[in-house]
């Protein structure tokens, strides 16, 4: 098997009614088919058999990772890929946005790194300024001690 199997670019359409699906697709359900024509929950339960133990990994347009999931019946990945995989990327259930996928490789989203390295930094810029804004009214109040 490769590395990872991707199944791109899931739509909507509208399914031909038949008895079995009548009851569901009255109902209003949103039916996703891949660039193959497969359709999504079709190949959701086919996935639950066929890759045990396997990681799911929703992909948008973009390349991002917006999603991971052991469990492929959890997406509707509307306008995105499914990529499926046994190696994915560390600690991807808690860096979900944090990674992109080119189609083959996994690599970490510098621009979205920066920006969290830089809401942590304004994060704790603004604790310490607190705690500085304390320390000073209180020597500004005369209520200061060695302690």
């Amino acid at each position: 098997m490769t590395k990872h199997k991707v199944f791109r670019n899931f739509t909507q359409y509208h399914p031909e009614v038949t008895e079995a699906n009548e009851n569901i697709v009255n109902a209003g359900a949103i039916f996703l088919k891949d660039e193959g024509g497969r359709d999504w929950y079709n190949l959701a339960k086919e996935f639950v058999n066929k890759y045990k133990g396997a990681t799911f990994l929703q992909v948008d347009k973009n390349g991002v990772v917006v999603a991971a999931h052991t469990d492929p019946t959890m997406f509707h990945p509307v306008g995105c890929d499914m990529v499926v995989t046994y190696d994915p990327p560390f600690n991807i259930f808690e860096t979900v946005g944090e990674w992109l996928f080119d189609g083959k490789e996994f690599t970490l989203n510098a621009p979205m790194m920066k920006e969290i390295a830089r809401e942590r930094k304004e994060q704790a810029l603004s604790i310490a300024s607190a705690k500085v804004s304390v320390l000073r009214d209180t020597v500004d109040s005369g209520n200061a001690t060695d302690e």
